[in-house]
């Protein structure tokens, strides 16, 4: 079932784009909620829903943030990385065994 759920969705540009921005969302979600909530108490009087609504506004901003500096930057470098391992493998170097 799930695997045909996949193929159905695979060619999906916004469901990819939700799927990747899940994590990030995730992760800011509870960080952005904490500090809404202290500038809340500090000097903003924000009732519940407009504090929701907030928290959800900065955290999709914030996750889009985090998702393009992946992209430009951490992405086409993975490969890179991905490729020392190899390396290091081919030129293996042993220690001495006592």
């Amino acid at each position: 079932m799930i695997p045909t759920i996949f193929k159905i969705t695979a060619d999906i540009k916004i469901d990819r784009m939700l799927g990747e921005l899940s994590y990030p969302f995730y992760i800011f979600n509870a960080i952005v909620i904490t500090a809404l909530k202290k500038v809340h108490i500090n000097s903003i009087a924000l009732t519940g829903q407009e504090l929701s609504l907030s928290a959800i506004f900065v955290t999709i901003f914030i996750a889009l943030l985090v998702l393009q500096i992946e992209m430009r930057w951490l992405e086409p470098n993975r490969a890179n990385l991905a490729k020392m391992p190899k390396k290091i493998h081919d030129n293996k170097t042993t220690l001495p065994h006592n």
